[in-house]
């Protein structure tokens, strides 16, 4: 009704004046009306207040109708936007009696009921539940540079083992944004210790665990995870980034009794520095190992609706479930039920290219939007489904359909603690490590047309044009979280260069000349602290590669906006390719 108000006032407003303008015309008519008298009779004021109710909700329905189009295209175009971001959380998984040896992704977790709610989970990437551990880890100090050393007890894998070893950092926000940026930008060789002596490895045989296909939060489509999908990710939790893997394939040929010593050498970092003490608590404490993300996320079946003549949709809830307590994030599966006992009709959603196959006047289609006054006076019946039938008369039916659904912000009244696997962890001990995060929602309403056409521009323009200013309006359309610190990291983007490059592609054919273009991203270095550099470029390459031509690449130069001292350097890449080794996604 908040949202009506203004149009209200608006017609009675307009009555008032074309009721004024009336008598000022017809001065002898308008003596007749009673509300030009004194004393007017106040029924008539209440049809007046009547009709104006009655305007107002087709003008706002009028207007409704141009950010309902829009959230439908962004819904088609960017699936990420429109649909809330749910709750995430880190859980662990311990070995269970059963011998389970593995957990594989969107395995169910379910925590104890919280308010009456049962809060449910499911994981984003597979957890090897073998024994390698991190015995003991710690950070040394040598004069102007230091030397962290990381102990790895590989126990239950056996020489010449291959495989990754993933591994959690268990800390603070500034601790593991300071731990990741001192592995990955500070690193200039390791060693492996052997029987108290210490072999040189040809590479650290670390890397930055996150951005494959398969270990996205939310779902996606056959082609991976869009870069708009990272970044939301990012800006919502950016702890599911907060994993290294260690290249075991490396490691294990010099492990001697199942244990092997890890020494990364660091350059660039003070003995006495902020990142110097910041790293010094390091312990095995905060390097875990079968931890993953999990999404509060969850698939179940709707609510029936019936269908009939009058009937051509419904508010979509979980069958069986407290509606308040959910929220529908996807629609997957819908199907009518003829009454006279026809087969089953399947309905395609209206912005897919199957619904234009299926015939502009023959189709059965359904279309999905978003109530904000439902939202606001019944939560958990915004979700408005209505289908289109091509067929005369209307089909007469019962609707059955899937559901992906959230539990709001239910999730962030959880504490730390047990919880309950399903499926193949049904015998594992799971541990809640952290408070889930918050929920997250881009506010809807007429702006969802601006944000269309910001998307449309953007992609028109191309992010690698300008000053960064194109780069720096794509972070903030997927800024969901709005934080100071989210806002900051997006201020600190100073400029933009791009020149052209060349570089070698090799692979088993051969090796031959691409080129490319070099794009340096002029930052300012103190805005990450407490978050880290390194992840941000890491974003942004992955970003910026999405962008890219088929046989093309693109590598993304960090420099310090005041000193124009290069930061970081990423590898050359195309999409999701390195460029050097194209058969490996990263």
């Amino acid at each position: 009704m908040e949202a009506l108000l203004p149009y209200i006032e608006r017609e009675l407003g307009e009555l008032r004046r074309q009721g004024a303008a009336f008598a000022q015309r017809y001065p002898r008519l308008a003596g007749a009306l009673p509300e030009h008298q004194p004393g007017a009779d106040p029924h008539v004021n209440r049809l007046i207040d009547a009709v104006a109710v009655l305007n107002a909700r087709a003008t706002r329905r009028l207007d409704d109708e141009y950010p309902l189009f829009a959230q439908s295209l962004l819904r088609q175009l960017y699936p990420v936007y429109p649909r809330p971001f749910p709750a995430c959380a880190i859980v662990r998984f311990g070995a269970g009696g059963s011998g389970t040896t593995a957990v594989p992704r969107g395995t169910a977790v379910r925590a104890a009921p919280v308010r009456g709610v049962t809060c449910r989970f499911r994981t984003t990437a597979d957890v090897d539940l073998a024994d390698a551990r991190v015995a003991a880890a710690r950070f040394e100090p040598a004069g102007a540079d230091g030397c962290c050393a990381i102990v790895l007890a590989l126990e239950g894998i056996p020489a010449g083992g291959a495989g990754r070893l993933r591994l959690f950092l268990n800390g603070a926000p500034s601790f593991c944004a300071a731990l990741r940026d001192a592995l990955f930008l500070h690193a200039t060789g390791a060693t492996a210790g052997v029987s108290g002596n210490r072999v040189a490895l040809p590479a650290v045989p670390l890397r930055q665990a996150g951005f494959d296909a398969g270990e996205a939060l939310l779902p996606h489509g056959p082609r991976g995870p869009e870069p708009a999908g990272i970044l939301a990710e990012y800006f919502a939790f950016p702890a599911r980034f907060d994993f290294i893997d260690v290249e075991l394939s490396v490691l294990a040929p010099y492990a001697v009794a199942g244990a092997v010593t890890l020494r990364v050498a660091l350059a660039g970092i003070d003995g006495d520095g902020a990142t110097a003490q910041a790293l010094a608590p390091l312990c095995a404490d905060h390097l875990l190992t079968h931890c993953v993300p999990a999404v509060n996320l969850f698939d179940c079946a709707g609510t029936p609706l019936t269908l009939g003549p009058e009937t051509h949709g419904g508010s979509v809830t979980p069958n069986g479930l407290a509606p308040a307590a959910h929220e529908v994030f996807a629609i997957g599966r819908v199907d009518v039920l003829p009454v006279d006992g026809a087969a089953p009709s399947r309905y395609e959603s209206c912005y897919t290219r199957r619904a234009d196959e299926a015939g502009s006047l023959h189709g059965r289609w359904w279309t999905l939007r978003r109530d904000e006054r439902l939202a606001a006076v019944s939560p958990g019946h915004e979700t408005v489904l209505a289908l289109v039938d091509g067929t005369t008369p209307p089909v007469a039916g019962i609707v059955s359909f899937d559901i992906t659904c959230t539990n709001r912000d239910y999730p962030t009244f959880l504490m730390p603690g047990e919880l309950r696997g399903e499926g193949a962890a049904a015998s594992c001990v799971v541990q809640l490590l952290r408070q889930p995060s918050p929920p997250r929602r881009v506010a809807a309403g007429r702006a969802a047309h601006w944000r269309l056409l910001a998307h449309l521009a953007l992609a028109r323009g191309g992010l690698m044009q300008g000053d960064g200013a194109s780069l720096a309006a794509l972070l903030a359309l997927y800024d969901v979280a709005g934080t100071a610190v989210s806002r900051r990291q997006i201020a600190a983007v100073a400029g933009l260069r791009r020149k052209p490059a060349s570089a070698w592609l090799r692979d088993r054919h051969g090796t031959v000349a691409v080129q490319g273009v070099e794009v340096t991203l002029l930052v300012d270095p103190s805005a990450f602290a407490g978050t880290g550099l390194h992840l941000f470029a890491r974003v942004v390459d992955h970003v910026l590669a999405h962008t890219v031509q088929l046989n093309g690449f693109v590598q993304t130069v960090l420099t310090a906006a005041n000193t124009e001292e290069e930061l970081l350097r990423c590898a050359p890449r195309n999409g999701k390719y390195l460029l050097n080794q194209t058969a490996r996604r990263t």
